[in-house]
């Protein structure tokens, strides 16, 4: 063997140790963040879920508690305090042809719904012990206007235009012929 012959790479190398450390950094990273963050993620997910219902609930004091019910298993420390739920509401121009009933329905569902949270609270690093503050907001919007068109489609077309056949007088058809 010379001087010139190539030699095996060394499993311990300057790339490999810092990869290694990148690696090990962001597994903790993710170890200790993602129990901070699934609950509220999953708040952001109700949030959603609060704004359909907001398209048959008008009160949205309902709403927000409805909220808070369904969240309360998520360990977390929330109020009322941590929602704002308001409503954007139609135009009086978007309204103009619609009957007077329709109006007022329509003006108290609002033509979207937007859903705000706050969220502030400290946490801990594991193994470190040192104080880390997470402020988190998030906000959920959902235009009521779809649900409304949505609803209408699935009453003229359940009502209206399907004949439903059972495959049993399909067969005694068949039998018949």
């Amino acid at each position: 063997m010379n001087i010139y012959a190539m030699k095996a790479p060394s499993k311990v190398n300057p790339t490999s140790v810092s990869l290694f450390f990148v690696l090990l950094g962001l597994g903790y990273c993710c170890w200790a963040l993602a129990p901070i963050m699934w609950p509220l993620w999953q708040v952001s997910s109700r949030m959603r879920t609060a704004c359909v219902a907001a398209y048959q609930e008008t009160d949205d004091r309902v709403v927000i508690e409805d909220l808070l019910k369904s969240v309360r298993h998520l360990g977390l420390k929330l109020s009322a305090d941590n929602f704002r739920m308001t409503r954007v509401a139609y135009e009086p121009a978007e309204l103009e042809n619609e009957s007077p009933a329709k109006q007022q329905q329509l003006g108290s569902i609002g033509k979207e719904c937007v859903v705000e949270f706050y969220y502030d609270d400290k946490y801990t690093w594991p193994f470190f012990g040192a104080e880390l503050r997470w402020p988190y907001s998030s906000t959920a919007r959902m235009s009521l206007e779809r649900l409304e068109a949505k609803a209408n489609w699935l009453n003229d077309f359940a009502y209206n235009s399907c004949t439903c056949t059972s495959i049993r007088r399909l067969s005694e058809a068949e039998e018949e012929h």
